[in-house]
Order: C-alpha cells, then structure tokens, then sequence
C-alpha cells in the first residue's frame, strides 16, 4: 500500500523534545515501513525516517524563530504537500490536526479524489491567539463533511464542539523497541510532562503531589512564542519551584523520560 502522512512543519520528527504529535507521527510511519508499506512522509528536511521524506523546508518552523501566529509558511508546507500528492499515486493520504495552521487541511484536503484521514491531536477552538479567541473554525466546518476524522479518545471525540465526519477511534501507539520491562527500582517521585500552558494542568499536578506528600519532577517547554505559556510559568509555576518538593529539569527526550 502507498500511504501519504502530512505532518505539521512546526517540530522535528521525530521531535528532539516536546512534540507528542511528532513522536506520533514517527512511531506510525517506522512501524507502517517496518510492516512492507511504501511510506511517504512529507516533513521538515532534518526528519529522521525510514519513509521517503519530501521536504520543503531545511528544517522546521520553530528551529527558524518562525512564531506560531506565522502561518504563510505552513500553508505553502500543506498546499505543496496536496499538489505532489495529486501528480503521484497514493493509497491513502493521512494528515494531522495540532495546531491553527493545520485548519487549512480542510479546503486543501477534502477536494482530494485520493482516500484520506485526519486524526484530531489537539483541541477545539484552533482560532485563538495567545489569550483572544476568534470564530472562524466554525467557517472552516463547511469542508467537514468531507473529511474523515479520526479521534485520539472516546472523551477527545465528545469534547468536539461541532459535528465533525468522526469514522472511529484510534489510541496513540507505543513503540515496544522503547517501553521495555525493567527490574530497575524507579525513583519515590511524580513526572509531569509536557508544555506549560494552563489546559496541561502543571498547577493540578504539583497540588496533587503536595497533597499527597510526594515530590514532583517538571520536564517541560515553555513556549517563547506564546506570551501566555511564559506568563503561566513564571506567575504560576515558578514560584512554586522549589528545587525539593517542586524541581524543574526542562525540556527531556525520549531516553530521559524513559
């Protein structure tokens, strides 16, 4: 089978750090190739991958200083995406909804005569920027229709506020290359993990470790193109940081969240 994953050019893949989309994306392209598949995965250059890679970019948006609220070189990212995949013979084309510029997945992709899915990876409203919140992802609903959609979650998929082409649920997967058993004796301590905005709850998690009496070790981004991801962590978060109870460690990869 011929597959086309589009991913988002923001991040590497597989991402150096913070990227759960990324890591998605790569675990399922390795294991589709492993499995006999002709894989195509049109990403940033610096992609590591057994697919062949179509890039457009040297590396991606992010690692250019580009903010999130540029979106021209994104657009061009998917748009050319969709036009290869046009000129050439593909199976099936899979993309992937994380973020607002991937919004435009909508208009380029639900024309294509080729088979597609969309997996869902983020959160509803995707028109917002920093702290404001606008209305136009209810404009781009006049494609849904025609876009197949995968959700992550049962609770991903309810939590959706508009009647989205939903045709199943499919959890993320686990490379078990990685998550080996071990007899190793882990640390007395909680993990939380992620970027530090509000709606990843790095607040709740360190008021559940000082509720139960348990240290707790922040590996994280804080986004510097996103004002309220640095506001959040120094309002919020680091006056909690304490280097004992609370201790922050930054950005990890997968060895060291392993």
């Amino acid at each position: 089978m011929k597959i086309a994953h589009i991913a988002p050019p923001w991040l590497s893949i597989p991402p150096k750090n913070y990227g759960g989309t990324e890591i998605v994306i790569y675990n399922l392209v390795e294991e589709q190739v492993a499995r006999g598949q002709d894989v195509t995965l049109f990403a940033p250059g610096n992609t590591k991958t057994s697919a062949k890679l179509i890039s457009f970019f040297p590396k991606p948006l992010v690692e250019e200083g580009i903010p999130w609220q540029g979106h021209l070189k994104a657009y061009y990212h998917l748009h050319e995406s969709v036009e290869y995949i046009k000129r050439h013979k593909f199976d099936i084309v899979h993309t992937h909804l994380s973020s607002s510029s991937d919004m435009y997945i909508f208009p380029l992709v639900a024309p294509l005569i080729t088979p597609h899915v969309t997996t869902l990876h983020s959160r509803f409203p995707f028109d917002r920027v920093q702290s404001w919140t606008g209305k136009a992802d209810e404009l781009y609903m006049e494609w849904a229709p025609l876009l197949p959609m995968v959700a992550i979650s049962e609770s991903a998929r309810e939590e959706v506020p508009y009647d989205l082409n939903f045709v199943g649920v499919v959890h993320h997967g686990l490379s078990m290359q990685q998550f080996l058993p071990t007899a190793k004796k882990r640390g007395d301590f909680f993990v939380w993990l992620g970027r530090f905005v509000e709606d990843k709850g790095t607040h709740l998690a360190i008021e559940a470790a000082k509720r139960a009496g348990v240290k707790i070790v922040l590996a994280g981004t804080i986004d510097r193109h996103q004002q309220d991801s640095v506001n959040y962590f120094n309002t919020v978060i680091k006056p909690q940081i304490d280097n004992d109870q609370v201790k922050y460690i930054g950005p990890v990869n997968m060895k060291q969240k392993i």
